[in-house]
């Protein structure tokens, strides 16, 4: 009897044995799969930020040209109705005979 139950108590060691490898396989398996979707999700986010980086340097290479505009503007602001003027000026000298 009391053989028969050491055999018994060892296929049930033998089973658990194999379940506990089962696990470690699948737990193995999963963690992989787990660092693979972390690098993936870290690669993604790299990606992310360096398009950033290059669209706020792009914006702010933007907004240096429109000030530099506005500037040119600002200190011209008289140039095309300077030359508006100028044209009506004439008109107005010339004899209406002439026009």
């Amino acid at each position: 009897m009391n053989e028969e139950k050491l055999n018994e108590n060892r296929e049930l060691i033998e089973k658990m044995a194999g379940f506990t490898n089962k696990s470690i396989e699948i737990l193995r398996t999963q963690t992989q799969l787990l660092e693979n979707a972390v690098d993936k999700t870290i690669n993604i986010v790299n990606d992310a930020k360096e398009l950033s980086d290059k669209s706020y340097a792009g914006l702010d290479a933007l907004s240096h040209e429109l000030i530099d505009i506005l500037n040119v503007l600002e200190k011209n602001s008289n140039a095309p109705y300077d030359a508006y003027f100028a044209v009506l000026e004439e008109i107005d000298n010339e004899p209406w005979e002439k026009l």
